[in-house]
């Protein structure tokens, strides 16, 4: 099965609109609505609000929006992490070329001067949504694992760095988990690289699933071997959600005749930034020592923290902030989500 790419068609964008002026706010919502799916409020206030519970895909401002601004506005919706891409075209009835400058520098990638003719707005606007469209499926193919589809290496060389001075500048903690699926060569050997490229997107698509933040990635780091990343979470936040993931992973109940366990597991090492770690190299280094110990330790458990590198398997373990696990059940889901597959033979 491979990777699907998420496209999305021109009647299913969402289209934001924040304009102050209830006459226009009404005439421009009902022409954009007649093509995409338009929401319109009438201040920054609504719009902050919108914008914290969507994913629009195209942002229009007022720029004389009463009280705040749009382009106070515009500059606010950028330090959202999650919409800080989404392209925002300015509305005004300012022909002076201070204002629309004022529009540019905010970050606008177009500027609308008011009134216009609704064949206008809406070819204008289509033609900032393909070409956002477009955007979107370039990083998709350039910033996702084509087999798993989560983050690729690609990615991680572009964003970490800026992740890990964005939590230096903003006092965040930042969790580093590297995860390896426990006997992974015996498994493909035993059943064959058709059935190892399913056990990796089922694994990783678990992993996703537990990370229900915007602001927490998994990366492919290379084969079996996925990092994690988890920001602005206190330590045992970090430690409950790495001790879920694993949980997670044994409950697929992935059958694995060469592991003791009889069943798929996976081993987690981490660390966090500190004032010895300070690099993202560092960070990811501490945290793949930790993952050593943890394979050396048994496996099929969490090992790391800030100081004391100590594992706990799944199952048998108990509390620490040092890296121990709160005690977790072993029950094993009745319903395996892959078939399990017959063994191939080992010729000489």
């Amino acid at each position: 099965m491979e990777t699907q790419l998420n496209v999305k068609p021109l009647n299913q964008c969402r289209v934001l609109l924040v304009e102050g002026e209830p006459i226009s706010n009404e005439l421009e919502c009902h022409i954009l609505s007649t093509q995409y799916q338009c929401t319109s409020v009438a201040n920054a206030e609504e719009a902050l609000v919108y914008c914290q519970q969507h994913q629009p895909d195209l942002i229009l401002i007022d720029a004389e929006l009463p009280s705040m601004g749009g382009v106070n506005l515009c500059n606010m919706l950028r330090e959202q992490p999650h919409i800080s891409d989404v392209p925002v075209i300015f509305l005004t009835n300012d022909l002076s070329s201070q204002t629309q400058k004022q529009c540019w520098q905010a970050g606008a990638v177009d500027v609308f001067i008011k009134p216009l003719a609704a064949v206008t707005l809406l070819n204008r606007t289509k033609t900032h949504l393909l070409n956002s469209l477009r955007m979107r499926l370039l990083e998709q193919l350039t910033h996702y694992d084509h087999l798993t589809n989560v983050h690729n290496r690609y990615f991680l060389a572009h964003e970490g760095k800026r992740l890990i001075l964005r939590c230096m500048r903003e006092k965040q903690n930042l969790c580093a988990a590297m995860l390896d699926i426990d006997f992974f060569k015996s498994y493909n050997d035993r059943y064959g690289h058709q059935f190892g490229d399913e056990c990796l997107r089922q694994v990783a698509q678990t992993i996703r699933s537990c990370l229900l933040r915007p602001s927490d990635y998994v990366i492919r780091f290379g084969g079996e071997e996925f990092l994690i990343l988890i920001a602005n979470t206190d330590d045992m936040g970090c430690h409950r959600k790495l001790n879920q993931i694993v949980s997670s992973i044994n409950e697929l109940n992935l059958t694995h005749a060469g592991s003791p366990l009889q069943r798929v597991t996976a081993t987690i090492g981490y660390s966090f930034l500190s004032e010895q770690i300070t690099s993202f190299k560092q960070l990811i280094k501490h945290a793949d020592s930790q993952l050593y110990l943890g394979k050396h330790q048994g496996k099929n458990r969490v090992c790391g923290g800030r100081s004391v590198a100590q594992g706990s398997a799944i199952g048998n373990a108990t509390g620490s902030t040092t890296g121990n696990l709160a005690t977790v059940g072993n029950k094993i889901s009745s319903t395996a989500t892959l078939t399990t597959p017959v063994a191939r033979k080992k010729y000489a």
